[in-house]
Order: C-alpha cells, then structure tokens, then sequence
C-alpha cells in the first residue's frame, strides 16, 4: 500500500500547526501534493535518481518537518544529468491522472523545469485566466534542475537567452493578442513553427548545461532564479551529498548540509515569520478536473464536452463500523432532518438547524463550511469543525471541534461537543462519536479539549467517562471536563 493511503484518513483533518489553523481544504491540497511527490520518489528510487528538496518544502522539512503552515507547494531539485534522465524516463513512468508537464508534453506551457501534475484536479493561476490558457492546470510540484553556476558575465548571458526563447514561445501562443501584440503572435508562431518544439525545447535546457556542475564552484537553480538573487546558488559540496529527513509521513532526501542551504537562502531560518505562500493566488479545487472548472467557472468553451469527476472522499472510520464526514457546503434533507431530532440547547450544545425553515439550511451549511476551513469568521469566533457521524449509511449525530477555547466557551459548552438525534440514542454512539472527535483533535494539534456537562446529564457524564475524560472543576450547575 502507498503510503498516502495510508495516512489518508488521519491526515486529511484539520490541525493547529504553529499557532496556525490548517483547515480541510488546505489539507487536501497537501494530500494531493504529497501523492505527487511519492509517486515522483518511487521513480526517483526505481531508477537509481537523485533528487533534494528545495526551497520553502527544504525549510519545512527541516523546520517543520513537512509543509511550512502557510505554504501550498512543492519544490524539488535534481542535478542536471538526473534532471534530464527524469524528464525522459518519466512519460512512461506516469499513468493518469499524473502527468509530466513540459513544454513539449503541453505545448503553450512556457517554463525552463518540469512539473507533475493531477490532472483530475485543479490549481489555476488566476493571474492568467484571461489568456486563455487551455494547458493543463490540475495540482503539481515543481521539479528544479540544479545547474553550475557562470561567471556574472555568462549568468547575464544566459538571462539574456532565456527571455528570448520566453518571449518568442510565449507571444506564439498568446491567441488572444491585439493590436501589435496580435502581430507579434504571428511572427513568433511562425518561428516556433520553423524552428520546431523539439529543437526549441533543446535551446532554451542548452543555455544552461553550458555551465557544467563539475566545473563550478556553485550550483544552483539558475535557470529559475538568475543572479539578482543569488540566495539560491550555493557551494556545491553542501548539495552533493543528501541525507534523509521526514516530511509529512514520507522519508524525503535533503541536502547534507541543509543548515548552510537554509541560512544562504533564507538568513535565520529559524524563526518563524508567517509569510504568504507563493502560490497564494491559485484556484484550488481537489474534487474536480482543472477542465471542469475552466469550463463552468471560467466559460472556457474549449473544455464543453468534458465529463465531471466524482469528488474525493473525506471520511473518518470509527469502530463499530461509523463513519465520520465532515461538513459539505452542499448538504441534504437527510441531515436536516436528522438535526431536528436535537434540541436547540442541549447540555450546552448549541443546535442553530432545530426548526429553522428547509429553504435557510443550504446557506448555514455554506456558512459552516466557510468557518471550518478559518474564513469568514465573525469578531470573537475560532475555526469550527462539523462532523456527522454515520451509523449503517444513516447520519445518526452531529459533533463539533472548537480549535481554540476562548473565554465565553472555557465558562460553558467548551470546545469539543456531540449530540446524537433523539431517536437514535441508548446505542452507545455518543462514545464512538465522541472518541472519534478526540482522536482528530488529538492528530490535528488541537492545544487544549474542554467539555462542559450539565448536572442534570448524567448519560452525557458517563461518556465523558468512558472517553478518560478527566474532571477538572465542577460548578452547581456543570461538570467540567478534560480531554484527551
């Protein structure tokens, strides 16, 4: 078994990593990253390849060891010559929906590396909607060469060359130019079209395998980042030789001298200073193909005859055969009406669908969704959690994970409740549906589990018991509980 499906259902709930709240959503995005990157080692490994992070997942894997918190990518470099022998090796080593993305493989992609990608899924660049772009656009990592590095005279050089062929190979396939812009396109398209992919592919790597790795000093990521940024070219016997290091639940190769990497690149590394991911201002979607997306968010006519794809499942086992599924922003009458077997306060647990009219319930459900995943939250609010617990394929009970306690819930309610619909109750799924909250909370870093049981509650008291919940102060009118 891959290791991703393994660790499937316990890494796809929501942590607190670094006094950061990481919410599904972004936890898919990882998912989806980490199956691309374990399928990229296991050729790396088949065909005695080596590769080192680098970048932000270097940082995070020595750091944090896995994706830095607001981070929402992966880089990774390779020497030149495996670099070369990945790209060729990797378009049989790749079956669908992974896909080697090159300039070759999905012409009008103009980049100097590589990526893979998922072509089921989605990571549009916003920035580039308007162009048109019907290349593929599912979610990738990045794959770097790592080349020697010139003298300033040549690195100028190289820039120089570069931007060229960038230019040239952008213009010819920009169908949506205008004016002189329109003009350049079909001067541009006619050189690509005489000149041939192939033979332009070969120039644009050329300019950079000039500089040969064992006659340099350095080495580095020269055809990503030039030398105004000089940060990521470093002394080649620290990125020679490479050491394992965790990242997530997979065993990653680093740079041996990962700390001088770290320091060149980022200074003090060390501390943390909360950034914006580079990739900020993509379109994620893990439950749809980029062509789905494109055709019905962005009216990409291209994309019309496409067929959906079934979204990814999200749920959380629990024993006597339950399932737990979080919250979708699209639930249906079965929940809703399983919700009005609750009271709207029930031993402090607060039940806002009890009689809300059906027609309001598709805009709580969105609402909800929202604040799991930490946006939208009013003044006060901390990111919620909603699971519904499954028993026999029949939505049996809600929970509930606060992921920070704040003084209002410290005094009543807590941050960590369930309530089982009436006619379900005496089975014993308040336990399984409560072990199962502490479990994700527990795996996601939730600092601190509180439950608050009225006194008159004694069912709910023996679940907490049951649970190991620890009784940590007692009011005339609750028991106080820790969890966990």
């Amino acid at each position: 078994m891959m290791l991703c499906e393994k660790y499937k259902e316990q890494f796809l709930q929501p942590e607190v990593r670094c006094d950061t709240y990481i919410g599904i959503e972004i936890k898919q995005v990882w998912f989806a990253e980490l199956q691309l990157l374990e399928k990229f080692i296991d050729v790396c490994n088949k065909h005695g390849l080596s590769y080192q992070l680098v970048g932000g997942s270097l940082l995070g894997a020595i750091r944090h060891k896995g994706f830095i918190p607001w981070d929402d990518d992966v880089d990774v470099g390779m020497l030149r010559p495996d670099y070369d022998r990945f790209v060729q090796l990797a378009k049989n080593e790749l079956e669908a929906p992974f896909f080697l993305q090159t300039p070759l493989t999905d012409p009008g992609r103009n980049i100097d590396y590589v990526q893979i990608r998922n072509s089921a899924t989605t990571a549009i660049d916003l920035r580039y909607v308007d162009d048109h772009n019907t290349f593929n656009q599912g979610i990738f990592i990045d794959i770097f060469p790592i080349d020697g590095v010139g003298s300033d005279e040549v690195l100028q050089k190289q820039e120089k060359q570069q931007q060229f062929i960038r230019r040239v190979y952008g213009s010819a396939f920009k169908t949506n130019a205008t004016g002189k812009a329109k003009i350049k396109h079909y001067v541009s398209n006619a050189i690509y079209k005489i000149a041939g992919p192939k033979n332009i592919d070969k120039k644009r790597n050329d300019i950079f395998r000039k500089v040969s790795i064992e006659s340099s000093n350095e080495i580095g990521l020269v055809s990503f980042l030039f030398n105004n940024n000089r940060r990521n070219y470093w002394k080649k016997e620290w990125v020679l030789n490479c050491t394992n290091a965790p990242f997530e639940f997979l065993n990653v190769t680093v740079p041996i001298a990962a700390d001088e990497v770290l320091t060149k690149t980022y200074g003090n590394w060390r501390m943390f200073e909360k950034g914006m991911a580079m990739h900020s201002g993509i379109d994620f979607d893990v439950s749809k193909s980029y062509m789905e997306v494109l055709r019905d968010k962005y009216h990409y006519e291209e994309f019309k005859s496409y067929n959906s794809q079934k979204g990814k499942k999200l749920d959380y086992e629990t024993e006597r055969g339950g399932v737990l599924r979080p919250i979708a922003p699209n639930e249906n009458q079965t929940i809703y009406d399983m919700l009005q077997g609750i009271d709207r306060r029930e031993n402090d647990f607060t039940n806002d669908v009890k009689d809300m009219p059906y027609e309001e319930f598709p805009e709580w459900c969105k609402l909800q969704y929202e604040y799991a995943n930490g946006r939208l939250l009013p003044a006060g609010y901390v990111p919620q959690s909603i699971y519904w617990l499954y028993i026999d394929g029949e939505p049996v009970g809600i929970g509930k994970i606060r992921w920070k306690l704040t003084e209002t819930s410290r005094e009543a309610g807590g941050n960590i409740g369930y309530a089982i619909s009436r006619q379900y109750r005496g089975h014993g799924y308040g336990t399984i549906l409560l072990k199962s909250l502490i479990d994700i909370a527990k795996s996601g870093n939730c600092p601190e589990l509180l439950a608050t049981v009225k006194k008159y509650n004694y069912a709910s008291k023996r679940v907490m018991e049951k649970c190991s919940g620890e009784l940590v102060r007692e009011t005339d009118e609750r028991w106080y509980y820790r969890l966990g």
